[in-house]
């Protein structure tokens, strides 16, 4: 039914084309767009256009104008058209018409129907033939059809480069308004034909440099030299054309990782990147919300995380605050997903900024751009990257913001016990900055208790399908470490207590020699205290099969961190003069910084201090140095604590045997026997299952399935028992 009112349709627009009156030929033309929407068959749809390609061959300039209109509105449909090549014959007809306006209304009907004729090549030849028209309408016909034609194939692109070239040189009798014309074709044409090319030219010459580095250094150079300036022109060039074509985004993306892998190849690299992608976010070629400012974006955050240039964007933070606060004005809640995911991209980069860590207003700062304009989840993703770099502060003020507006209890608990943790984190820093010895015990305290608070909350948010068993393991081990260093504060004020020996020998030598021992057998404790919780870090990087590489180091390095407070409280209380060789060699994996830091107190104490003399205050002021210089390290928590980029899976074979046997029915009647062994007594299970075969070789489950229980025995066991139950029998 429906094929038969599209053919009556067809036909009473085929009957208005033939009809002598202009108005009523105008009419069906403008009504096949909707005939085109109602029924889209390639059938109809084909024979439709051939008789408008006769309507354009056949009628005047108005009518074609209006099978112009159709062809434009009707781009979608165009790919239906069966045959092409007769519909281009009886539209290319008209091109040698002597009427100059006939050939602009041809030329403009080739460039709409480009898509689907972009390689025929007499097509090619009037467009080129209709640039050197010294009529202004057909001239811009041409323009517009070199503009279609170009877009769709690139070896006409590339063909009409030289031609728009020669044009522009030999400019002296061309208007102003077609030089324009002809630049911004140049921009589409000339430009666009090689752009995918280019972007993978240099691709490959960014490789070529990397692999150059076996080759003498002046090889190394001029190949990596000309590498970025290439990556970087392209940058420069692409990134503001991407937003509004797809062929430049694409290019684009092609070069930002060759951007990456010299960055990592090459010092110096990075910075100038840096600086050039701040410098196009913040001009106004760029938007702020775009994709191409969110693909930028995210090519700069992976350069920082590879990068080692320190304080890469210490210089660029007030440009990077100014494009967060535009980002989150434009945000609005969740109705700009580009500008939310743009402004959580530029939170994270401020957080590797060195110089605004240290300020102590940068969490209120950034907290008054994002806490009322980004949606939760938006929150919750940068309070995550808050606390894996370093930012705890930022991190329990969006934890404890989220918390309030879930609707779980199992989330609510996750949220209060991160927003605990971050809590504790934050304290611990201030009070590591401070370096006031009563107040860094009273923060460790307060720090431990919030830790049991979020131990609590994190066994409350626990479920099948989120056991949290690495987040609890690993929260449970900073508790411990955190304790073990407020017992070694504790033991090493002390000393406070102790008389100098000179007063000691006068008032009460054994009083002060059993305080020296008592002091030692704290320290004693507190070195054991460190090489429990060591184990424990190792015990967990061996659970942890599923973390990736960078959170192992992460417990890799909280491992040995432990490993030096024990050998520091070994080499300074416990065994005193017998060096430093220990603590090097088994640190080797630490924070290069803290090791050094830690390693010279440790040096300039044992120079100062005499290896036979009982426990003086300069040695117990070096164990809290050390701490502290380990504890105003911001913890990072590992990806593995939120995400985990793998899950394992190993299930152990039950050893199932199985048995199958194919038995062809007799009179709609069948029977098989197993001989089945049990060689170990026991109770057995049997699950008897019939399938159904057909004629086709198709397995069909239809069959009756049933469990039968075996309990197996050892006959040679129970002939040993009837033997002695008959000799008991027998015997007298």
């Amino acid at each position: 039914e429906q094929q038969q009112d599209a053919n009556s349709a067809l036909m009473e627009l085929d009957k208005g084309l033939r009809a002598h009156k202009l108005g009523e030929q105008c009419e069906a033309i403008v009504r096949f767009p909707n005939l085109f929407s109602r029924f889209p068959f390639p059938i109809l749809i084909n024979s439709a256009f051939l008789k408008l390609a006769d309507a354009f061959r056949t009628g005047n300039n108005f009518l074609k104008l209006c099978v112009l209109r159709v062809a434009q509105q009707s781009t979608k449909q165009l790919d239906k058209i069966l045959n092409i090549d007769e519909f281009m014959r009886r539209i290319y007809s008209v091109i040698h018409s002597n009427d100059p306006y006939a050939r602009a209304i041809t030329l403009r009907m080739l460039g709409s129907v480009a898509c689907v004729i972009k390689d025929k090549k007499n097509a090619h030849h009037s467009v080129q033939q209709g640039l050197d028209s010294h009529d202004r309408v057909e001239q811009d016909a041409a323009i517009y059809a070199t503009i279609q034609f170009a877009s769709h194939s690139h070896q006409f692109a590339s063909s009409i480069c030289n031609k728009i070239a020669a044009m522009l040189q030999g400019s002296t009798d061309i208007t102003a308004p077609i030089i324009i014309s002809l630049l911004e074709l140049c921009r589409r044409c000339c430009y666009d034909s090689d752009l995918i090319q280019a972007a993978l030219a240099t691709k490959l010459f960014a490789s070529i440099s990397k692999h150059a580095a076996n080759s003498n250094d002046r090889n190394r150079s001029s190949f990596t030299d000309e590498a970025i300036q290439s990556a970087e022109t392209l940058l420069l060039t692409l990134a503001p054309s991407s937003e509004t074509s797809a062929q430049d985004r694409r290019a684009l993306k092609t070069i930002l990782p060759t951007l990456q892998q010299l960055s990592e190849s090459n010092s110096g690299v990075d910075v100038r990147i840096a600086e050039d992608i701040v410098c196009l976010l913040s001009s106004d070629e760029i938007p702020i919300c775009s994709v191409t400012s969110k693909i930028l974006l995210e090519t700069l955050a992976s350069i920082v995380t590879t990068s080692s240039t320190p304080h890469l964007l210490d210089h660029l933070a007030s440009d990077l605050f100014r494009l967060l606060k535009m980002a989150t004005n434009s945000a609005n809640g969740a109705s700009n997903t580009n500008a939310q995911k743009v402004a959580t991209i530029l939170c994270v980069l401020l957080f590797t900024s060195e110089s605004e860590m240290k300020n102590s207003n940068f969490p209120a700062k950034i907290l008054s751009f994002i806490e009322t304009t980004l949606n939760n989840w938006r929150l919750y993703r940068i309070a995550r990257q808050a606390s894996r770099l370093g930012q705890h502060t930022v991190a329990h003020t969006l934890f404890n913001t989220i918390s309030k507006s879930v609707s779980s209890e199992h989330h609510y608990f996750w949220l209060t016990g991160l927003a605990d943790l971050s809590t504790a984190e934050a304290m611990i820093s201030a009070s590591s900055r401070r370096g006031s010895g009563g107040s860094n015990l009273k923060n460790l305290q307060g720090a431990i208790h919030l830790y049991h608070s979020a131990s609590t909350s994190m066994m409350a948010a626990v479920t099948p399908n989120h056991p949290l068993t690495f987040q609890c393991e690993y929260a449970r081990l900073r508790n411990e470490t955190l304790q073990a260093h407020a017992q070694l504060l504790s033991a090493c004020s002390l000393i406070r207590t102790c008389p100098p020996s000179a007063i000691a020998a006068s008032t009460g030598g054994s009083k002060s020699g059993e305080q020296n021992e008592i002091l030692v057998a704290r320290m004693k404790s507190c070195s054991d205290w460190f090489m429990a919780v060591e184990t424990g870090y190792s015990n967990l990087h061996m659970t942890s099969f599923d973390s990736d590489p960078k959170s192992l180091l992460n417990i890799d390095l909280l491992q040995q961190s432990c490993s030096i407070m024990a050998h520091a409280v070994d080499v300074l209380v416990l065994s005193r003069g017998s060096g430093l060789g220990s603590i090097t060699s088994k640190s080797s994996s630490f924070d290069e910084n803290a090791l050094k830091k830690v390693t010279i107190m440790l040096e300039e104490v044992l120079k100062e201090s005499s290896p036979s003399g009982p426990m003086s205050q300069l040695l117990t002021d070096c164990l809290v140095k050390c701490s502290m210089a380990i504890l105003s390290v911001p913890l990072s928590f590992p990806r593995y604590f939120y995400q985990s980029l793998q899950t394992t899976s190993i299930k152990m074979d039950e050893g199932k045997d199985q048995f199958v046997q194919t038995v062809i029915p007799r009179n709609d009647y069948f029977s098989t026997q197993f001989l089945i062994t049990f060689p170990v007594p026991g109770i057995y299970n049997l699950h008897i299952g019939t399938n159904v075969e057909d004629g086709d070789g198709v397995w069909w489950k239809t069959g009756a399935k049933e469990t039968v229980l075996v309990k197996s025995f050892d006959d040679n066991l129970r002939i040993q028992q009837q033997a002695q139950q008959s000799q008991a029998r027998t015997t007298p």
